[in-house]
């Protein structure tokens, strides 16, 4: 596989981020709460999960247990194999319910979910 040259994510980007964007629903059960998570991960909240209909508190929050999963990877200096982007397979993991405007591409993995 040739190195990425674009600044858009990879059809492998993509295709890693949407297998791995529930992965964080395993770490929830396993972890319990949010309070387990770091506060660089919790701070993210606001960002990654969407606000309830009606109210104030945000769902969907296994997505910032999806979020440690790359947390760790960062901390611990690992690279994804085949030359694929970290940030790339992240954003497409963690941002598949809320996406972002900007990113087009989010919505990819909203639509497999």
């Amino acid at each position: 596989m040739s190195e990425p040259t674009s600044e858009l994510p990879t059809s492998d980007e993509l295709a890693l981020g949407a297998f791995l964007h529930d992965a964080g629903k395993l770490l929830q059960r396993a972890l319990g709460t949010s309070q387990a998570l770091p506060e660089g991960v919790r701070a993210l909240e606001g960002t990654l999960c969407p606000k309830a209909r009606q109210g104030s508190h945000y769902t969907h929050k296994h997505v910032l247990f999806t979020e440690l999963l790359f947390h760790d990877l960062e901390v611990e200096k690992l690279g994804l194999p085949g030359g694929l982007r970290r940030e790339f397979v992240r954003d497409a993991a963690v941002f598949h319910h809320n996406p972002r405007p900007e990113h087009p591409w989010d919505l990819l993995v909203v639509e497999a979910d």
